[in-house]
């Protein structure tokens, strides 16, 4: 598990109220395993982010990671106004992961996203 600082490097919306976010960190990707997720507090004097907020790994490729999440409160409200450069802080991954070459039979599980 790794606490890092790191420079948000994307943000798009995918629709009405869902945000795709991106940023580079090189400990957490090379660590993280589908699964997992990571704990993001966007770094700026805001009562929105004094916490930090939980966040299913979307995709990991190299040292890059997007994050995909739904506007649902005045912390997640405040996350998809932050501008690219903004700071955020991230701790993870965390949570128990899985391998998917350990298994010969897909299995899909719906709902939620990520």
């Amino acid at each position: 598990m790794y606490c890092r600082r790191v420079e948000l490097l994307s943000k798009e919306k995918i629709a009405e109220r869902y945000f795709r976010i991106g940023f580079e960190c090189r400990d957490i990707a090379r660590e993280s395993r589908p699964g997992q997720f990571l704990m993001v507090r966007l770094l700026k004097p805001s009562w929105e982010f004094l916490l930090s907020r939980p966040f299913s790994l979307c995709m990991v490729d190299g040292s890059r990671i997007e994050l995909l999440f739904e506007v649902v409160g005045k912390g997640t409200r405040s996350l998809s106004q932050a501008e690219e450069g903004a700071v955020l802080e991230i701790i993870g991954p965390l949570g128990n992961g899985f391998d998917l070459e350990a298994t010969s039979t897909p299995i899909l599980v719906g709902g939620g996203m990520g």
